[in-house]
């Protein structure tokens, strides 16, 4: 039997979807998903697809409770209206291992999802090791507290034919300048648009596809970005793209963002949102300073 017809009898047998939108979203959230899985049973067959689905590695991380809830992100994935290559989570060594799994997660190998283990590199996990291991593939990062459209890949995928060389995301924010050129405060920056799109930073929650060739070589350098940045991957990423002239294109069909990409709810405690956006030396604009000065961005974004 094919992933797709085991996942969705799993679900519609269980009443987990209705019983977990019920209580936690909008209806008008629940309903369109309820309508994706609908399109998704009357007209997407996996082995369909695969012929035509571009090879593409799919690559995230999860760590403690939250793991529990990844499966929903996992699902959302598997469920998409084109086939990728491999979906691959990666989980810290220190935490987990086969014998430690979760039922669900239990469930996600059998059904496709490669589950394997590395050091502790905080949200680097999530890219780090598959950027190792692959170093030649396209990359498509996706957070793991999120439930993705049912054609959020198919739609980087076809911006990544119209652009193959530029990153290709569905949110971000536009690095900004004040009257003296003088970089503003993270919270300042504009929402990301395809005007002076080298200043875009995408952010990994909406998902970003990340072409092969497109890092400086520096990009896999713990010993940097654990330094300048231990917890903005997305402004890592972001700065070793920079220094590859590597631009980007932003999709807007997933506006409003909160419309189409749902939150899992109880998975942001310790979040990186949330550390990020304190004063010190962990928030964005400090880890960012670091980077622009480190690697004198300021040559690049003029």
């Amino acid at each position: 039997m094919r992933v797709f017809e085991l996942l969705y009898k799993h679900f519609r047998n269980i009443n987990l979807l209705d019983a977990y939108f019920e209580r936690y979203y909008l209806e008008q959230q629940r309903q369109f998903y309820k309508y994706a899985f609908s399109q998704l049973d009357s007209n997407c067959s996996i082995d369909k697809h695969r012929e035509t689905s571009a090879s593409i590695i799919v690559s995230l991380t999860s760590y403690g409770q939250r793991v529990k809830n990844v499966y929903l992100t996992l699902t959302s994935l598997l469920l998409q209206t084109v086939t990728v290559s491999k979906i691959v989570l990666w989980l810290s060594e220190k935490e987990f291992n086969d014998t430690q799994l979760p039922y669900t997660l239990r469930k996600m190998k059998r059904l496709g999802v490669e589950i394997r283990y590395c050091e502790d590199l905080k949200s680097y996990k999530k890219i780090v090791p598959t950027l190792i291991k692959y170093p030649n593939e396209d990359i498509i990062t996706v957070d793991d507290d999120i439930i993705y459209p049912f054609d959020f890949i198919e739609k980087l995928l076809e911006a990544h034919t119209a652009y193959p060389n530029k990153v290709c995301f569905t949110r971000g924010w536009k690095i900004g300048f004040d009257r003296d050129n003088m970089l503003l405060p993270y919270k300042q920056w504009q929402k990301a648009s395809n005007d002076d799109s080298m200043l875009n930073v995408p952010t990994g929650v909406g998902g970003v596809l990340y072409p092969a060739g497109c890092f400086y070589s520096d990009v896999c350098k713990k010993e940097i970005f654990m330094e300048l940045c231990p917890n903005a991957d997305d402004l890592w990423l972001r700065a070793m793209c920079m220094l590859q002239k590597a631009d980007t294109f932003y999709l807007s069909d997933y506006s409003p963002f909160s419309h189409y990409f749902i939150e899992i709810p109880n998975t942001q405690k310790g979040a990186l949102n949330t550390i990020n956006n304190t004063f010190g030396e962990v928030n964005n604009d400090a880890q960012f300073k670091r980077l622009y000065d480190y690697y004198n961005l300021r040559t690049i974004l003029g």
